[in-house]
């Protein structure tokens, strides 16, 4: 887990180092739709739920781009996964109703 953190967080005990993801964006050739969770990281706090992880320069650099659409869901930080499957399985069926061909 210490390496998962510090590879990906830049998170160790006694240390801590920026990661920045924004260039993969430069990659980015198909539009894609990102899920980001209503409750912000903001300034460090207690807090009940985990927030989410992207913080407001990354949420920026995201709804720059011309091929990414972001969907804030409410009430929700990180986990959306777990804890709003059901915003998950809309956004993914929209989606695929918007690329699928129509029936015959």
């Amino acid at each position: 887990m210490a390496g998962f953190l510090w590879n990906v967080f830049g998170l160790s005990a006694n240390e801590r180092q920026d990661r920045d993801y924004t260039p993969l964006l430069d990659g980015l050739c198909v539009p894609t739709t990102v899920l980001l969770g209503g409750v912000e990281l903001g300034v460090p706090r207690p807090f009940m739920t985990l927030p989410s992880l992207v913080a407001e320069p990354e949420r920026a650099a995201l709804a720059r781009h011309p091929l990414v659409t972001t969907e804030v869901v409410a009430n929700v930080g990180h986990d959306i996964h777990g804890k709003a499957g059901n915003a998950v399985l809309a956004t993914i069926r929209r989606h695929f109703s918007k690329s699928s061909p129509s029936p015959v």
